[in-house]
């Protein structure tokens, strides 16, 4: 992890401990033993309904919600580091939210939220907390997975871009960007031919997806077309951008059912609203043209995907939520592996929302 992004971290922990107004919530030793979870990634069906443990009714990571009511806690064991990804089914009770703890202690939160928790936990013991206001009990069901560098470099992408992906979406969780537990991840410096986008279920540890993506026409250096070698945020280049997006609203378009997205990185690839760049249909990154051709044509820097793929893969990843896709590249330059990507530190600065 990088130091700005150790540091944000650390912030955004002291900021949530400040708010606390007390230790260890009244009573909690004498709740029961957490259950065990076992191995991940686990499914999860439980109720609050009737629990005996009703004595986390604040957590430090959202002070002011009063969880008063019956909560079940788990106990997971993590072999390793890594993103730990919590989701909770539609068909779970409506008043039942999720927490992340880093021990048995409700003022030891690491996130939390009405649909979903997620964040970077240390090898060893991590507990998660169902909880809801008193009257709010009610069944639940939970999708449970540990994302780490191995997760991303067992599906083929370089240690490298795994690295960095795994903290691009730790802190894109962390600011809020987005509550999905989906998440994309593009290697552009690999040739076009390749099925180079991945796309991921961080709540099931499942890779759903991974199929060839284009890049701009002016990231090449006009002779070689397969290859991306440069990448701009300026207006009219027609060049792809890194960093990290968001998927926003679909629209039918020139090409055929597409999506907006969202540039989250000031200076990066906050002209990407501005810019038009959107994923939309591209029959030139098909089985057809590559076998053809031997390579996919480039864009005018959008991210466009085969255009059989493109409905499923809209539907499932433009939603009003918003999924997290994180663009980078690796080239060699005198024998060294140089990121393309800067970690973002501009967490107050999200880039300005794509309409």
């Amino acid at each position: 992890m990088s130091s700005r992004a150790h540091a944000l971290l650390v912030s955004l922990c002291v900021l949530a401990c400040a708010s606390c107004t007390s230790g260890r919530a009244p009573g909690a030793d004498a709740c029961p033993r957490a259950i065990e979870l076992g191995a991940l990634p686990a499914t999860v069906d439980g109720t609050t309904l009737g629990a005996a443990c009703a004595t986390f009714d604040r957590y430090s990571c959202d002070a002011s919600a009063d969880l008063s009511g019956a909560e079940v806690v788990y106990r997971v064991t993590l072999p390793t580091e890594g993103f730990l990804v919590v989701a909770k089914g539609a068909e779970s009770a409506p008043g039942t939210v999720v927490r992340i703890l880093g021990s048995a202690d409700p003022m030891h939160c690491r996130d939390g939220h009405a649909s979903s928790a997620a964040a970077r936990m240390p090898a060893g013991d991590a507990y998660i907390a169902v909880d809801g206001a008193a009257g709010a009990e009610g069944p639940f069901s939970l999708r449970v997975a540990l994302t780490t560098e191995d997760t991303f470099v067992r599906a083929g992408i370089t240690p490298a871009l795994a690295a960095d992906a795994l903290t691009v979406v730790e802190n894109a969780w962390a600011w809020g960007a987005s509550r999905r537990t989906e998440y994309v991840v593009v290697d552009f410096s690999l040739h076009s031919s390749e099925r180079r986008e991945w796309i991921f279920d961080l709540a099931t540890g499942e890779l759903l997806d991974q199929v060839r993506v284009a890049h701009g026409r002016a990231s090449t250096n006009g002779i070689d077309l397969a290859h991306a070698v440069q990448f701009s945020n300026v207006p009219g280049s027609n060049q792809s951008s890194l960093g990290l997006l968001r998927s926003a609203g679909t629209y039918i378009g020139v090409f055929g059912p597409s999506f907006r997205l969202e540039g989250l990185e000031p200076g990066i690839n906050d002209h990407v609203c501005s810019r038009d760049i959107v994923m939309h249909p591209w029959a030139p990154v098909g089985d057809e043209y590559v076998t053809r051709c031997g390579w996919a044509r480039p864009s005018l820097g959008c991210p466009a995907i085969d255009s059989t793929l493109a409905m499923p893969i809209r539907d499932r990843l433009a939603r009003p939520d918003g999924t997290t896709l994180h663009q980078g590249a690796e080239h060699r330059d005198g024998g060294r592996v140089r990121l393309e990507h800067r970690r973002n530190s501009h967490a107050s600065r999200l880039g300005r929302l794509c309409v």
